[in-house]
């Protein structure tokens, strides 16, 4: 179906342009890589939505979209490549690529004229709409050709050079904003209908208000230089989604943040609308998410930083195949196992969460990620992290993280979800040779969020005691969810080895045996293999 669709999007463009361009035209391709969390794809032709894959092939006339846990690195065929940030909304306008388009040399393209006045044969164009949210491009490898990010109120137009573009809330009430930052060497330009010209507050930024009746203006942003529109109220921003020649008679509201006022204003008041400044550190780490996206390495995007390590405890990560021993003061990147053989490891995220890994575990840094978010004034960054109890205990800590990040916590049977401002150990445990179990135990004091879990299961939860839930893990069943409130414990039982699990180290699996508890509190078939702790190590447990 995915290449049904595929192929029936090819026809439409080749249809609609070959009169134009002749049979040198093909439609450009675009692919995807470093994909986490929710992101699909939709088809304007038809209509299917599909997830994103690292196998998908996908054109113009497709809308890119990342929920809240994700992003993802989009791959041009014309040699741009773009990271779409978590709640983030494109449309891939237009996209082709020309066969007959001679291509000039790149070093009189990266002088000041020749990105300006290049020849009217160019070898590809590729249009995109922001709709909502944040995309950090690199074309500093592009072929020649055009290269157009528009967003409800702005054009903005590069080449060879990596920029940063949001569109979004602004902290005034009604309003909304796009940003523009040029993160490389060669300008970029910056177009948006305003009543006013742009106004520079400092030789790094410069702010407009957006009047649709007016006419076009046009700001150039050097090397590191940022743009701001702000739109006159969110709802009439978000209404022109068409092109901007095409913006006539917007319903546009008549209130206290009248453009005609701001445009008697000589500068732009960014303290009245809550804007951030131009911020060195910002480019760097913005400009550093560009290159990764281009040419790979370890992800920028966030880390963990290792706070306490016991001799013997080690780390591998599976993109560089490096190994060490694992010493205080590291980082480690997502991609990484942790193995903890004689004693604990103990590490904070970018975000303040605490990850204390228990000795003779296992344990998967799948996610860490933190973009920042200059599209949603309410956070400065979000922080994305996904961890795989592959055997062993882990605890982990988000009391003080900000409610919109993500914690989640899979286990080879669950998958936990750890709200802001909560405790929860996670454990996988071997049983015997052809049993396995997952004990989450919510820690937090009451009034605290609970743990969100999803399981696959052929039944309901079961109540062990009045503190201790079970159920039993099913291949071919249902999922289910459920929350876990504070001081309870939940345990999911397999009776054979999961599916598809891949043992990190089976000599650690399966030496983990669970110990024998202090009570006769347990799953049915193993009393007492769930209390591991002493009242001194867990004390919230009944």
């Amino acid at each position: 179906m995915k290449f049904n669709n595929l192929l029936a999007s090819f026809t439409a463009v080749m249809l609609l342009t070959a009169g134009v361009h002749g049979q040198n035209l093909k439609p450009g391709t675009i692919t995807f890589k470093n994909i986490h969390g929710s992101v699909v794809s939709h088809n304007e032709n038809t209509g299917a939505t599909e997830e994103i894959t690292t196998e998908s092939l996908l054109t113009e006339g497709f809308i890119i979209e990342t929920q809240a846990d994700g992003y993802l690195d989009i791959v041009f065929s014309n040699g741009v490549v773009g990271r779409l940030s978590p709640n983030s909304k494109i449309t891939i306008e237009s996209f082709a690529t020309y066969g007959n388009g001679g291509r000039s040399d790149r070093q009189d393209r990266m002088e000041l004229d020749g990105a300006r006045n290049r020849a009217s044969s160019t070898t590809s164009n590729l249009g995109i709409l922001i709709e909502c949210g944040d995309l950090i491009v690199n074309a500093t490898e592009k072929e020649e050709g055009d290269l157009t990010v528009r967003t409800p109120t702005t054009d903005i137009k590069s080449d060879l050079t990596k920029f940063f573009v949001s569109h979004g809330n602004s902290n005034a009430v009604d309003q909304s904003v796009s940003r523009a930052i040029n993160l490389g060497a060669m300008p970029i330009e910056v177009s948006s209908r305003m009543s006013n010209a742009f106004t520079d507050s400092n030789d790094k930024v410069a702010y407009g208000y957006y009047d649709a009746y007016a006419e076009p203006q046009n700001t150039t942003l050097n090397g590191e230089t940022s743009a701001v529109v702000i739109s006159e109220n969110e709802s009439a921003s978000q209404s022109q989604t068409a092109n901007q020649s095409d913006l006539t008679q917007p319903a546009l509201a008549t209130d206290s943040w009248n453009t005609q006022d701001s445009a008697d204003e000589d500068t732009c008041d960014k303290a009245h609308y809550g804007l951030l400044p131009y911020d060195p550190c910002l480019v760097d780490r913005l400009g550093s998410i560009a290159d990764h996206a281009l040419y790979g390495g370890n992800d920028p995007m966030g880390a963990v930083l290792v706070t306490a390590a016991a001799p013997g405890a080690s780390y591998e990560n599976q993109n560089s195949q490096e190994v060490g021993e694992i010493q205080p003061g590291m980082m480690l990147p997502e991609g990484t196992i942790i193995r903890s053989s004689d004693g604990p490891v103990a590490a904070v995220f970018p975000n303040g969460a605490i990850l204390n890994v228990e000795p003779a575990s296992n344990v998967f840094l799948e996610t860490v990620s933190t973009h920042p978010v200059l599209s949603d004034p309410t956070v400065e960054s979000q922080t994305n992290i996904l961890i795989r109890v592959e055997t062993g205990r882990i605890v982990a800590n988000t009391l003080g993280t900000p409610p919109l990040d993500t914690f989640s916590v899979i286990s080879p049977l669950d998958r936990h979800s750890v709200a802001s401002n909560t405790v929860v150990s996670v454990e996988f445990l071997q049983m015997d040779t052809n049993a396995f179990q997952s004990v989450s135990r919510n820690r937090t004091p009451d009034g605290a969020s609970g743990v969100n879990t999803v399981v696959v299961t052929s039944n309901n939860l079961s109540f062990v005691s009045d503190n201790v839930t079970f159920i039993e893990y099913a291949v071919n069943g249902d999922p289910f969810t459920f929350t876990t409130p504070p001081s309870y414990t939940h345990i999911t039982e397999s009776a054979i080895i999961p599916p598809g699990y891949d043992f990190i180290d089976r000599t650690i699996a399966f030496a983990a045996a669970a110990l024998p508890g202090p009570g006769d509190v347990g799953t049915p078939g193993n009393p007492g293999n769930v209390q591991r702790f002493t009242d001194e190590e867990d004390p919230v447990s009944p």
